[in-house]
């Protein structure tokens, strides 16, 4: 079998920065956006430019749901512009109250989202 030899080059890398990131920008999962930097050593750090949007909606398991966005917070640190931030969170616990103090002041303080929205729920109404 017969390889074929690319002539001119990688043609990834001589997009026009535009059509990067409005590639980068069309991707539905940031996931996916963050492999994109395997294609091309010229796509290695762009997706940390493109705006994202962050969703945390609680779930059943608070302890579980606190590390999850911990760590999702974490990985997207080093993200340039955060769309949108989004969180649902159920407070039954006072110890948590921290935790909310301190992914508030990322979306509005580090991550300067353009958009905020926080629901805070206290456990089970009647």
């Amino acid at each position: 079998m017969q390889r074929k030899i690319m002539v001119g080059g990688d043609r990834l890398s001589n997009l026009p920065e535009s059509i990067l990131f409005h590639i980068l920008s069309m991707l539905p999962d940031r996931k996916q956006v963050v492999r994109t930097n395997v294609l091309s050593t010229r796509w290695r750090f762009p997706w940390m430019s493109v705006p994202v949007s962050l969703n945390f909606d609680f779930s059943y398991f608070i302890l579980d749901f606190v590390i999850s966005t911990h760590r999702e917070l974490h990985y997207w640190r080093s993200c340039q512009k955060i769309q949108k931030f989004n969180l649902v969170f159920d407070i039954r616990q006072e110890r948590f109250i921290k935790d909310v103090d301190l992914w508030v002041y990322f979306a509005t303080k580090l991550a300067n989202a353009e958009e905020f929205d926080l629901e805070i729920l206290f456990g089970d109404t009647y």
